[in-house]
């Protein structure tokens, strides 16, 4: 979960949206306010980890974040993790894989049938 969550930061970051730019300024509900010191917590944290760089303290919506590199790599190995875990991958990797196994022995019995 916690992984969606920064492939979607990531994300839009990369798009030019700034994460916190979802929140009104100043007024905030309890549920609301948990929601953005999570999502603050969360790009001091990607900052930290230097997969995001900001014009800025980065706590605020209105500055600039950027995908650093090594953000742009994770983000990738990220993505393809979590679609890897899908059952619809696994579906699709298990069809193509009978798929070739059932090519491979129509190929044999045709050669085997010829000689």
């Amino acid at each position: 979960m916690l992984l969606k969550k920064y492939i979607s930061f990531l994300n839009q970051i990369e798009q030019g949206i700034h994460p916190l730019k979802k929140y009104k300024d100043g007024e905030f509900e309890e549920q609301e306010r948990k929601a953005y010191e999570n999502d603050t917590a969360l790009i001091k944290l990607l900052e930290t980890e230097e997969l995001i760089k900001s014009e800025g303290k980065a706590y605020s919506s209105e500055d600039k974040l950027f995908v650093t590199p090594k953000g742009a790599v994770a983000l990738f190995e990220w993505e393809n993790n979590v679609k890897e875990k899908t059952f619809m991958y696994k579906f699709k990797s298990s069809f193509v894989h009978l798929f070739w196994l059932i090519v491979g022995a129509a190929l044999t019995f045709v050669v085997r049938a010829n000689t």
